[in-house]
């Protein structure tokens, strides 16, 4: 269970707090303005897996993972599932397999014929 310092100012501003005195909240944003401004931060760093970390009232968006600001492409890139193997996808993988094998016994033969050796 995690532990937060919530403050909030004059203007109504709320700010979530680690233990260790940074920014930060797991289950929402760690910075919610009252005009609706939001930031998600984890460890001090705007963060966020599931959606912007910063939303604004003007419906600006930011995203950010670890700190790192992202365009919008790049964090879908960069937070998609990775995709479950299709029979299709798993035949091919064998079949790459299988041309390896033939490819390396060709050469382990090679390789214990008489007059070869192998030079680094």
């Amino acid at each position: 269970m995690e532990i937060y310092k919530v403050t909030v100012d004059n203007y109504g501003t709320r700010r979530w707090y680690s233990e260790d005195g940074e920014l930060h909240r797991s289950n929402g944003p760690a910075v919610e303005h009252a005009n609706g401004h939001a930031a998600w931060f984890i460890n001090g760093k705007r963060h966020r897996v599931d959606g912007p970390a910063v939303q604004r009232p003007s419906g600006h968006t930011a995203w950010y993972l670890n700190g790192i600001k992202l365009s919008e492409i790049e964090f879908i890139e960069a937070t998609k599932p990775a995709s479950k193997p299709t029979i299709d996808s798993a035949l091919k993988r064998l079949e790459q397999l299988e041309q390896l094998d033939k490819l390396l016994n060709a050469k382990i033969q090679f390789l214990q014929g008489k007059d070869c050796y192998y030079e680094n």
